[in-house]
């Protein structure tokens, strides 16, 4: 994607969440139904994806198609104050880039421009204390996704230094504490799932 004319770019899209809004429902539907014959390699994570399922579920829509989602999800295993934020995140192949040198900021990343900005309010709405990313691979793209976040939201993400096991993965883990109590929520909750 060209970073050029990035202001108006960002005038000519819709901001919905999918998990409240039933509007572009036909879209969604369209959405999987072309992701089930892309060669996405992570095309899995998202036949079933049901928006619904999520606290927070934002997605961007250009020209009658969707173009960027991501979602906030609560899970009770963690307990009732930890969520996990930019889950199941996708951005349409021509919204991509290509090379990690670019994540400088701006409106041309959508996902941190539109998305999790919704998600990080609807966290705090719904009184969160502390929230996570998780990642499985590319631990220094993620290091460098963080610092976007930092730069586009103005959230500071903490890489822990251990991994932990989410959905029996072996995941790399960035939180930020929304509230003091964020920390001992994060110890309480979350130690268990630590890879050994």
């Amino acid at each position: 994607m060209s970073s050029k004319n990035t202001d108006c770019f960002k005038y000519i899209m819709n901001v919905t969440d999918l998990s409240k809004d039933n509007t572009y429902r036909d879209l969604w539907t369209k959405f999987k139904l072309e992701i089930i014959d892309s060669n996405d390699e992570l095309n899995d994570n998202y036949i079933d994806l049901e928006p619904r399922s999520f606290a927070s579920f934002p997605a961007l829509v250009k020209d009658n198609k969707i173009i960027c989602f991501s979602g906030l999800q609560l899970d009770p295993a963690w307990g009732n104050s930890i969520a996990r934020c930019n889950t199941k995140m996708w951005i349409h192949p021509d919204y991509r880039f290509k090379s990690m040198v670019r994540f400088e900021g701006g409106p041309q990343y959508l996902n941190t421009t539109h998305c999790l900005p919704l998600q990080l309010q609807e966290a705090k709405k719904l009184g969160i204390d502390c929230l996570f990313i998780s990642r499985q691979k590319n631990k220094l793209g993620f290091e460098q996704y963080l610092n976007l976040i930092d730069i586009n939201c103005n959230y500071k993400f903490e890489l822990e230094t251990e991994t932990y096991n989410i959905f029996f993965k072996e995941q790399y883990v960035a939180r930020c504490n929304l509230t003091d109590k964020g920390s001992d929520e994060w110890e309480q909750n979350m130690t268990k799932y630590k890879v050994q």
